[in-house]
């Protein structure tokens, strides 16, 4: 069995190198070769060229949606799949779904569509979502990652000058306190959820790891597994890291991240989700 680990050309890190070493490595062990492909040497013709050297799966690691459904057009099985990446890569998208099916996050409003080139010239979507959230009020640009585009408005006039200056999707977000700096990364790989850790930062908002945070393992208890279970059942996952934040009531959800970290899991841990992920996609294909 072959099966291609795509990954982004123009974006690398050491991390994600580490990932792509412990892939290959949990499916060698498993007599599954590998390979990684960068989504420049792709040049498929959509508009009917059949793909010259398919493998029997790919491991999607990068965001190329379009990429994804090519690959799915020529009969490639994808993990995950172009649906699940397009939803979880769009904030709005994936709340969407969420709700859709039920799952606990906070209340959460899309920003009006605009148009890169004129933004917002007017403010009055944000006071109405203000007097449903109040403030302080959470601002998301709709895709972004690793904690960047991500703002907390401790007013109207704030958030009215972050809004200003945004050209794309965003939401607005309730903001809960409870949560400040700290939340909870569930993984989950075949709709069940492996393990947890948690996330911490006692000068930012923002738990994430990139923007100061570390990070501890801590028990998988009912609440979590259920909850996280739950967000990677709505949007199809096969492989998803689910982000919980704390709230009066108990945890919420946050958002998911398809091709989730898990190098530093490994580190804190010894929990190596390469395993976990590589059973689940072999179980998968064979089944085919």
């Amino acid at each position: 069995m072959t099966g291609y680990l795509i990954v982004n050309r123009y974006f690398s890190t050491p991390k994600l190198l580490e990932q792509y070493d412990m892939l290959i490595k949990a499916f060698s062990k498993r007599g599954v070769q590998l390979i990684i492909r960068r989504n420049d040497e792709f040049c498929l013709d959509v508009t009917g060229e059949s793909m010259a050297d398919k493998p029997d799966f790919a491991l999607m690691w990068d965001k190329d949606i379009m990429l994804a459904k090519s690959l799915e057009m020529q009969g490639v099985r994808l993990f995950d799949s172009a649906s699940c990446i397009e939803i979880c890569d769009d904030k709005a998208s994936m709340h969407l779904a969420l709700s859709a099916h039920g799952v606990q996050c906070p209340k959460t409003i899309i920003a009006p569509m605009t148009y890169p080139n004129i933004g917002y010239d007017n403010m009055d979507f944000v006071a109405k979502a203000g007097e449903k959230l109040g403030f302080p009020m959470v601002i998301k640009l709709s895709r972004s990652s690793y904690g960047m585009g991500v703002f907390l408005a401790k007013d109207l006039f704030e958030a009215q000058n972050i809004m200003s200056s945004v050209h794309e999707t965003a939401i607005l977000q309730q903001y809960l306190s409870e949560s400040f700096g700290k939340d909870v990364r569930v993984f989950v790989v075949g709709g069940k959820a492996i393990c947890a850790v948690q996330r911490s930062n006692e000068h930012d908002f923002r738990s994430n790891v990139e923007q100061g945070g570390r990070m501890e393992c801590i028990n998988l208890t009912q609440e979590m597994a259920t909850l996280a279970e739950a967000a990677a059942k709505a949007v199809g996952a096969d492989y998803v890291g689910v982000d919980l934040i704390y709230g009066q009531g108990g945890l919420v959800v946050c958002e998911l991240n398809t091709s989730a970290h898990f190098g530093t899991l490994y580190c804190v841990g010894a929990i190596d989700m390469a395993e976990y992920i590589a059973d689940h996609v072999v179980e998968q294909v064979y089944a085919l």
